[in-house]
């Protein structure tokens, strides 16, 4: 499902909680929203969908750039 985007500074200041099995459906709707916004949008984190989890989505260039960096992180040189 596609969300409207959150722009309240207060809750987007709050630290956000872990996900968890159960928030797979909050993932959905993150992917959802960023693909809808994907023109002027290359990532995108729960909160800016109104949930504070700690949920992530990244598309294209930038998570292929996100990816290799956390690669780096875990000892892989490609």
């Amino acid at each position: 499902m596609i969300r409207e985007i959150c722009k309240d500074v207060i809750f987007l200041a709050q630290k956000a909680e872990p996900a968890t099995p159960d928030d797979l459906p909050l993932a959905t709707d993150l992917l959802e929203t960023l693909e809808y916004h994907k023109e002027g949008c290359v990532g995108m984190a729960a909160n800016m969908i109104g949930v504070n989890k700690r949920i992530k989505n990244f598309t294209g260039w930038t998570a292929e750039i996100i990816q290799h960096e956390i690669d780096h992180c875990e000892g892989i040189i490609i």
